[in-house]
């Protein structure tokens, strides 16, 4: 109060700063205290009128926590103030300190405490009680809250010994001892010098005393010395032209409200109210008695009696007229007091709920820690740019999610978590105009951190469209939620959006592949996404996406018009960032399923991503919008579609059951598939062993069975000494039958190889060379045999087993030639070598390399990558050698790139042609496009009467 400071000053007492530990992040001062907590639910509530008063709150309660000296006092005026003075004065400590307490209670910052501690006990050691004179009622009262909050007993003792000493001591402050009200009031008036005039201040220098008797349920002196604040407050010298009146009527207010003095309530009130300041709504006071110190305490005793019109006096508070925007108020006449700026915080603080929850999203994110989850109650939440937050070296993001293990969620009125994307209650957005030029400004809401989830809750762009969700974190999930365009009636009066430009550009979700790790995952499930879809970098390595149970409904569209007239850009549901880009999902697994695609326009663009591996993705079991699936989306690469759903209530799956490619390795010509009889006929060399063969096929359905047995493509082997039924099953259960004959060529009745008089013996396999182990599934991996000698060979059961192991197994078995296959798991050889196993093969002792492996020859410089375990392939250009950027180049021998089978360059060969080496003679034998050594003169003699061409 500024016409209550003291003329005594005390001298500057230092204290260390207390044990906590704080840091300013985006402007809000921030506890690490809450940092112990494990697990913490912060509650959002949409109300933009608390969310004025909150602001005002965080950033005057911050302000003064800046301004406080290190023994925990404050300096009177801090007009201009950006830190302590040093100046201390003991009597304005607990009313400053108070509106701490205030803001703690409704912020739940623990700094604001720790300051508050700071601030009492600096009383205590500054006010002896027995010497009455230097204790004042605010300071009383204040120790008793701090003591409630704190959990610390000794203020409330304090608080109780200094009442004690104030109300029956004799003292200069009373002339001839208090002893009860009646002295009370006639030592402050002595004090203030109003003696002979009744003045307003005297009626609030005393009610705190009533409140703190009223906390501590002392009724008999709070009735008492309510009664003498009343009897003041009604004496006919108390009329409107005393000093301070509005200050006395809003103290004799709370008294008469503490003791239940209804008819003086009445009286009181209308009186107070009737004297509201002409041109000031909400206002109370002269301009000399301070409008934003007498306001604050005509709002709490008019909020005390739930009086609507403190509504009006907080509205003044809140007003851009008076308050700083970086906190604190300007009085009436243009400075700023530690004091005054407390006491409106506490007014303010009034009008909120009394318990911890926040109004907008950027608040709770601030005081937010690993694994809290934020609760968003129903409301619409306009995100502005937060310009001072530093997060990868830029500010200016709307929502920047930095810490891990977060969940936002939005729920329904009654507290309950929306479960379904169809209930969201909450809207998250921004009418904030703000042009792409950096990324800070580009999203809605970016994610650095792992493990966040985004659940329940309505999310749209902001008017200048670009990505809502951008993630950069790991383990990313949105489920439940709606990913719509922004509303027309948001942007209707906002420059340069008047039109029907965005009102299709609803942009979903946004998956960045900039981050350095090893793996990622990511969810999407359950959601609705409205003209929107899931976008990804151009090339995702390394990751596990689960997109299901989805709603896409609409194309993204993103039309604008130009100098070159009117343009329309479509984008995909899921996939691709624009048409001519589709995401390289290669080396990373996506699974796509149980999702609804509708109303897809320009062609039924549904899907656009890019996967060059052999193993497929699954895109199974969808409602693609039409009875006939997604025949026309836009599709690199093997994705399986097949079954999808035929019916919008995705009941029925779609009954295709077709093979559509049918091989056997080493066959000799073309396989004959009739699609019209389902019959496939295949002509193997003379001398194949049928009993043990391995198909490779592809095929439209859900399943494919020989017998009762699942069929897996280059997996499982099969007798085909006699016709071999393949049955497809269709997603509904419907099946086909493909009836396989497989005819072995006859051998020449004239000659005979390996034997006597035209007989033939079937070899088995005398080795074979396996490729990479495939991914796991079902529990088992597989792998396809690059070559074997013969190359029409039988294998052997050994070999037949040593295809498939159980996940995660090293592997030790050997093929019939000692090839130990060391999986790059660093074992010894087992051969006796005592060789480290780097990675791949190694062949009695021999150094084998991993697939990727560049040689450069000695001989001549060329370069080389090893592309199976026994095949080198020749880069033949810069273009070509670009692909393995930063890849080390090992200078080997000749004789080691030579050890290797060659895949052939421009030059095509057909199936059994036989080519010799002019450098070394060495012959080969083609197979699908892979030079294979023959290294045996019986092994050449099957191909006796066969030219032979001479190669490069």
């Amino acid at each position: 109060m500024k016409a209550a400071i003291a003329n005594q000053r005390f001298c500057v007492m230092k204290y260390l700063l207390m044990s906590v530990t704080a840091i300013v992040l985006g402007g809000f001062f921030v506890s690490d205290a809450h940092a112990v907590n494990m697990s913490t639910t912060l509650n959002v509530v949409n109300s933009p009128v608390n969310a004025t008063y909150y602001n005002a709150i965080v950033k005057t309660a911050n302000r003064l926590v800046t301004l406080q000296n290190s023994n925990g006092s404050w300096d009177w005026v801090v007009t201009g103030a950006t830190g302590p003075s040093a100046a201390t004065y003991l009597n304005v400590s607990g009313v400053t300190a108070e509106g701490l307490l205030s803001a703690y209670k409704v912020t739940g910052d623990q700094a604001y405490l720790e300051a508050a501690k700071k601030s009492g006990d600096y009383i205590i050691t500054n006010i002896d009680s027995s010497s009455p004179k230097n204790i004042n009622a605010y300071n009383v009262l204040f120790l008793q809250k701090l003591s409630a909050e704190s959990g610390v007993a000794s203020y409330a003792t304090k608080a109780a010994e200094y009442f004690q000493a104030i109300y029956s001591a004799p003292s200069t402050m009373c002339a001839s001892g208090c002893l009860d009200a009646a002295g009370l009031l006639a030592g402050d008036k002595i004090k203030r010098g109003a003696v002979t005039t009744p003045d307003g201040i005297v009626m609030w220098d005393l009610v705190p005393y009533v409140e703190y008797a009223t906390l501590v349920n002392d009724t008999v002196h709070a009735t008492e010395i309510a009664n003498a604040i009343i009897a003041e407050a009604t004496s006919t010298a108390f009329v409107s032209t005393v000093n301070n009146y509005d200050l006395g009527l809003a103290a004799s207010l709370k008294a008469a409200k503490l003791i239940n003095d209804d008819a003086s309530v009445a009286t009181f009130s209308n009186n107070l109210v009737a004297d509201t300041a002409a041109g000031y709504l909400g206002s109370y006071g002269k301009v000399t008695d301070g409008k934003v110190q007498v306001t604050s305490y005509a709002l709490r005793s008019l909020k005390l009696i739930s009086d609507s019109r403190a509504s009006d006096a907080a509205s003044y508070l809140a007003s851009t007229s008076v308050f700083i925007t970086t906190g604190g108020w300007l009085d009436t006449d243009s400075n700023e007091y530690a004091e005054i700026d407390s006491e409106a915080v506490t007014a303010l603080a009034s009008m909120l709920p009394q318990v911890v929850q926040y109004y907008t999203i950027h608040d709770a994110l601030i005081v937010a820690h690993d694994g809290d989850t934020i609760k968003i109650a129903p409301g619409d939440y306009n995100l502005v740019k937060d310009d001072v937050t530093m997060v990868s070296g830029q500010a200016g993001w709307y929502m920047a999610v930095t810490k891990n293990n977060l969940t936002f969620v939005g729920v329904d009125a009654s507290g309950n978590e929306i479960t379904q994307a169809s209930d969201v209650a909450a809207n998250i957005y921004s009418t904030q105009e703000t042009p792409n030029g950096s990324w800070a400004s580009q999203n809605l809401i970016t994610v650095f951190g792992d493990n966040v989830t985004f659940k329940g809750l309505g999310i749209m762009n902001k008017i200048e469209p670009n990505k809502a969700i951008e993630v950069l974190g790991n383990n990313f999930r949105a489920e439940a939620c709606q990913f719509n365009p922004i509303s027309k009636a948001l942007y209707a009066n906002v420059d340069n959006y008047n039109g029907d430009d965005i009102s299709k550009y609803g942009s979903g979700v946004y998956f960045n592949n900039n981050r350095a790790t090893s793996s990622r995952t990511a969810t999407v499930i359950n959601n609705i996404f409205n003209n929107s879809g899931v976008t990804f970098d151009s090339f995702l390595d390394n990751w596990t996406v689960d997109i299901s149970h989805n709603l896409f409904d609409g194309n993204k569209v993103w039309s604008w018009t130009d100098k070159d007239g009117f343009h329309s850009q479509y984008y995909s549901a899921i996939g691709a960032t624009t048409w001519d880009n589709q995401p390289d999902f290669t080396g990373s697994a996506l699974n796509i399923h149980d999702n609804k695609f509708m109303n897809m326009i320009d062609g039924q663009i549904l899907l656009k991503i890019k996967n060059e591996m052999t193993g497929a993705f699954n895109a199974t079991e969808n409602y693609w919008g039409v009875v006939t699936g997604p025949t026309a989306s836009s599709t690199l690469g093997n994705v399986v579609y097949n079954p999808w759903y035929i019916d919008e209530p995705m009941t029925t799956l779609s009954n295709v059951a077709t093979l559509t490619a049918f091989s056997i390795y080493n066959q000799s010509g073309a396989t004959e598939l009739n699609e019209t009889n389902k019959t496939i006929k295949i002509t193997m060399p003379s001398g194949t062993n049928v009993g043990t063969l391995l198909a490779s096929f592809s095929f439209s359905g859900a399943s494919v069975k020989v017998g009762t047995t699942t069929q897996s493509s280059g997996v499982t082997v099969n007798d085909f000494s006699g016709p071999v039924t393949y049955t497809v099953v269709a997603g509904d259960s419907t099946t086909q039958d493909y009836v396989v004959t497989v005819k072995v060529t006859p051998l020449d009745p004239g000659g005979s190889v390996g034997g006597g008089g035209g007989s033939y013996t079937p070899q088995t396999c005398s080795s074979v060379v396996y490729g990479e182990w495939g991914n796991c599934a079902g529990g088992t991996q597989y792998r396809d045999i690059t070559s074997q000698i013969p190359s029409s060979c039988s294998l052997t059961a050994e070999q037949q087993v040593a295809r498939s192991r159980t996940c995660g197994q090293a592997n030790n078995d050997n093929g019939n030639n000692g090839v130990n296959n060391g999986e790059n798991n660093g074992q010894k050889n087992g051969q006796g070598n005592g060789q480290q196993n780097v990675g791949g093969q190694q062949v009695l002792g021999v150094q084998k390399y991993a697939v990727g492996t560049l040689f450069r020859s000695k001989l001549n410089g060329k370069i080389h990558v090893v592309v199976s375990e026994n095949t080198l392939k020749y880069v033949s250009s810069l273009k070509e050698l670009a692909k393995y950027k930063g890849k080390v180049i090992i200078s080997v021998d000749e004789s080691v790139i030579a050890s290797y089978n060659q895949v052939l360059g421009s030059q095509k060969y057909t199936n059994g042609t036989l080519v010799r080496s002019k450098g070394d003679k060495k012959v080969f034998v083609i197979i699908n496009g892979v030079k294979v050594h023959i290294r045996s003169l019986a092994e050449l003699a099957k191909y006796a009467g066969q030219p032979i061409m001479q190669i490069e």
